[in-house]
Parts: structure tokens; sequence; C-alpha cells
């Protein structure tokens, strides 16, 4: 048994895409709200949270609609091939609206673009493991993670020339909806012209019979007792549950971590480039995903996400105690960003065991038949968590920020100049144990996971090899 990797990259180049303008979009909307269109914070928040809004009412319903999709397209191509395109013609329209500064039809093609996006997000998760054997879907999660992250880095790219200081002062924004449009319609065609999504599912059943006869007799399913049925389906749903519940906490750390960082780095770390230390956890993320699928092979995709909490959660509590004044102070300016950068590379690495594994292991529990809605349902646990997390670090950020007293306990105000030379409170210090005690919630949830009736049992290898791949 063996992963074929050209396969599962052509079907996680729709991560590619959406990468790409989750980017762009997370860059370049917040500075049109505020800087070119002049709302107000809490306006441009509302507007940056219509997404996710959407998102919990349409990602469980087109994946579960996808399930039932029966296109000479297949399942899912048809909701890709139509989401895309109605959502680069949106982003198109965004960039129109907010360079005209027209923010009636700004607002018209931000809901436009977001509910496509939302409409074909989950289709496109369910692709690869619709074809992927459930043994292997750890190892082909880390290949899409892989195709994610460079598109991002090709985002990043993007963004650092189409948004800059003459762009926010003559608000064009042609060239970095431009340049996301043209790499999202170069890579659509690729995608749509190598995967033929019939063929592969067609492909994948014959290779699904092969393994299960390759199991032998003692593997096979066998009637059970109606109560021993019904104690089975109980557990099941319970590990749906729990898995959901490390999802939504896993992501009420990361987002509460990733939307605040550039405020953390500048005001807390005092970096001159903020974004140093993301650069770090991105990089442990990508270093920990072959990893990740080799422990999950040999121990299981449980204890692989356990490992993945207790080591972002214990390198965020570093990072929390290297930012109090009393240890800052008291360390070089050196040794105080090398402790930083290696525990946000450590807490990346941690990041990618629970990012390889998670969608897979809830897969564990679903039919073949229900990916998509299941899928969606993944996709609303995660979706949920961004919706409320902002909210909840906002407001405890502003209220450290401000200072209180408990008896003898006193907590000193913080205040910060935003770019207009306006006074804040916000303590951003709170942002690295925020995230920790969530990730502790999750870890906490995993645990209570009963061990997973069986083990990923594929050959472990080194290096890329693993991936067994002829190109």
């Amino acid at each position: 048994m063996k992963l074929d990797t050209k396969k599962i990259v052509y079907c996680s180049l729709a991560f590619g895409w959406i990468s790409v303008f989750w980017q762009i979009w997370d860059t370049s909307v917040q500075v049109i709200n505020v800087r070119t269109l002049g709302l107000s914070t809490t306006i441009s928040g509302l507007i940056l949270a219509i997404d996710n809004i959407i998102g919990l009412f349409i990602l469980p319903l087109s994946g579960k609609l996808s399930d039932k999709c029966k296109s000479k397209y297949g399942r899912r191509t048809p909701f890709i091939f139509v989401g895309t395109v109605v959502a680069l013609t949106g982003m198109a329209g965004v960039a129109i609206a907010a360079s005209r500064k027209i923010l009636w039809l700004y607002i018209v093609f931000i809901v436009i673009t977001l509910f496509a996006m939302a409409w074909y997000r989950s289709p496109a998760l369910s692709l690869v493991p619709d074809i992927t054997l459930e043994p292997l879907r750890s190892k082909a999660n880390a290949v899409s993670n892989i195709v994610s992250a460079v598109f991002t880095g090709v985002a990043i790219l993007i963004t650092t020339v189409g948004v800059t200081k003459d762009t926010i002062a003559s608000s064009q924004y042609y060239l970095v909806f431009g340049l996301g449009i043209a790499v999202s319609i170069a890579t659509a065609v690729v995608f749509f012209k190598k995967v033929n999504e019939p063929k592969l599912v067609e492909e994948y059943q014959t290779e699904y019979k092969s393994y299960v006869a390759s199991l032998g007799e003692d593997n096979e399913p066998s009637a059970t007792a109606e109560s021993d049925q019904k104690a089975a389906s109980k557990v099941k749903n319970r590990t749906k549950v729990l898995i959901l519940l490390c999802v939504f906490f896993f992501y009420m750390a990361y987002n509460a971590l990733v939307s605040n960082f550039t405020n953390y780095a500048s005001l807390v770390l005092k970096l001159d480039i903020p974004v140093l230390p993301l650069i770090f956890l991105m990089a442990g993320g990508i270093g920990g995903f072959v990893p990740a699928t080799k422990f999950a092979a040999k121990h299981g995709r449980r204890k692989a996400i356990l490992t993945g909490f207790i080591i972002m959660a214990t390198s965020l509590a570093v990072a929390s105690v290297d930012s109090l004044a009393v240890v800052s102070e008291a360390l070089p300016d050196f040794l105080e960003i090398a402790i930083i950068c290696f525990a946000f590379t450590s807490a990346g690495f941690g990041y990618g065991y629970v990012m390889v594994n998670i969608y897979p292991f809830f897969l564990e529990y679903l039919s073949d038949k229900s990916l998509g809605q299941g899928t969606g349902i993944f996709a609303t646990a995660m979706t949920l968590a961004q919706v409320i997390t902002p909210i909840l670090a906002g407001f405890l950020i502003e209220t450290f920020g401000k200072g209180f007293e408990i008896g003898n306990f006193v907590w000193r105000p913080q205040i910060y100049l935003d770019s207009y030379g306006a006074e804040h409170f916000g303590d951003f210090r709170i942002l690295t144990p925020y995230a920790a005690i969530f990730l502790v919630f999750a870890l906490i949830s995993a645990a209570l996971i009963e061990e997973e009736q069986k083990r990923i049992s594929v050959e472990t290898k080194s290096g890329i090899e693993m991936f067994d791949v002829d190109m």
C-alpha cells in the first residue's frame, strides 16, 4: 500500500487557491476597511466576521448536498467549479468597489465572494479523503498541508508587492487582487485538467476492495448483537463530539494567536520585523508534517494529536513566561528573542502533529457516503471558534490592559499608541497564556477519547521517501 503523491498534489490544488485567497483577503480587507473607506474598527471587525457567520450555515449544507450530488463530473467537482468562478468574480468586484470607494457595492461583492468561498470549501476538503484509503489519510493530509503552505508563501509575496504605503495612499488595489486572481485561475486550470473525479473514485473503489481482501476474514465486518451495535454507536458518537471539541478549543487558541500576532510581536516583543516569530511558527509546522505521519502510523492518530497539544501548550507557556516584565528585563534582548523564536518553532512543530492527524481522525468515524456532511460539521466547529475567539480575546486584552486590583494583587495598566497616535489600553501579553489554556482544554478533550480501535498499519519510512511517488 502506497500513496500516489502526484494524484494527491493535483487534488490538493484546490487548497492552493483557497490559501491564496485567504492570505490576500485577511491582509487587504482590514486595510481597505479602515484606511481607505474610513470605517471604525468595530464595523471593520463585523465585516471581517461575515465569512465565519456565513460559514456556520453554508459549510454543513454544501457538504451534505455534495454527498448527494450525482453529476457526471463527480460529487465535489461541480461545487468547486461554481464556487471558484463566483468567488473570483466577486474578488474582482471587491477590488473595483474598494478602489472607487463605493461602500455599498463593496459590501455586496464581499457577501457574494464569501458565500461562494463557503459554498465549495467543504466539498474541496472532502475530495482528498474521497479517493484515499483510510490508513493513508494522514499522509495525504500532510501533502495537502504542504501544498497549502507553499501557496500561502506565494500569497505573502503577492501582498508584499501589492499592499504597500503607495497602494494605501492611492487606494488602488487592482494589483494585489489581480495577481491573486491570476494565480488562482492558473492553479484552477491545472486542477480541472488533471483531476477527473469519477475516474479517481473508480480507482479508489478498486483499491478499497483489494485492501479489504488483504485484511483477511478476521478483519471483515461481521454481524453483531443489536445491543453491541448500539453500544458501539454510542461510543462512536461520543468520540466524534470529543474530536469536535478538540477542533473548537484548538482554533480558539490558534486563531486568537495569529489574528493578534502583529500587535503581540510589535508591542510586547518590540520586534522591528513583527512576522519573525510567525515565520518560525510556520517553519516548525512544515517540519512537523512528515514526522507526524510516521508517529501516527506507529502509535495512532489520537496519541499524535495528544503529543501535538502537549508540545504547543508547553511552548506557549514558555513564551508567556519569557514575555513577563521581570523575566524580560533580566535577559539580554538577543536571548529573549531566541527563546521566543524557539518557543514558536516548537509550537509550530506541535501544530503540524495536530493538523496532519485531527481531520483524518475525525473521518475514521464517518462512512464514505457522509464524508461531505461530516467535513462540513468539522469545518463548522472550526468556524464557530473563529467567531467567538476574536471577541473573547479582544475583551481580555482590553480588560487586562486597563489594569485592576484584587486585594494586594495589582495588575498594571498597559497603554499603546496606534498608527494615528491615539492611546489605547491593551495588554497583549495575555495572548500566549490564553492560547495555552485553550490548548489544555483541547488536550483534556483528546485524553477523554477512547483509544482508537484500529492502528494505521502502513510502513514507515524516512524523509520524503515515505510518500512513495513516481513523478
